[in-house]
């Protein structure tokens, strides 16, 4: 039949993540369209984000050796947002701890070229 109108079903869309996205028992699990751009939309805040990774850099330079005093960041000059890492509780055990071996270290360094002159 040429000129009948069709009719228009709605069509729930979702939004599958790259890798499936699954419940506690293993089943993939499909959320709207406007479920997931809330979530991306949270996670991406610039607090979430900023607090994410500052975590993430603390660690990794704390397992070399050093320690992170603060994180900095910006979306905008006038809008941005600043962590001291050193007022967290959990990292004041981690940062004595990792000041004393630094300066244990630098007392070693100092002592052995004092000693290694006097041997000259």
């Amino acid at each position: 039949m040429m000129g009948a109108k069709q009719k228009k079903t709605a069509v729930k869309q979702t939004f599958t993540f790259p890798a499936p996205l699954t419940n506690r028992n293993g089943e993939v699990m499909h959320i709207s369209k406007t479920s997931a751009t809330q979530i991306v939309e949270e996670i991406s805040k610039l607090e979430n984000v900023t607090d994410y990774f500052a975590e993430e850099f603390y660690r990794i330079i704390h397992n070399i050796g050093g320690i992170l005093t603060s994180v900095e960041a910006s979306e905008t000059p006038t809008r941005s947002y600043i962590i001291n890492m050193e007022e967290q509780e959990e990292n004041a055990g981690n940062n004595e701890e990792t000041e004393n071996k630094i300066m244990s270290d630098v007392i070693d360094a100092v002592l052995n070229g004092i000693v290694d002159t006097d041997k000259e």
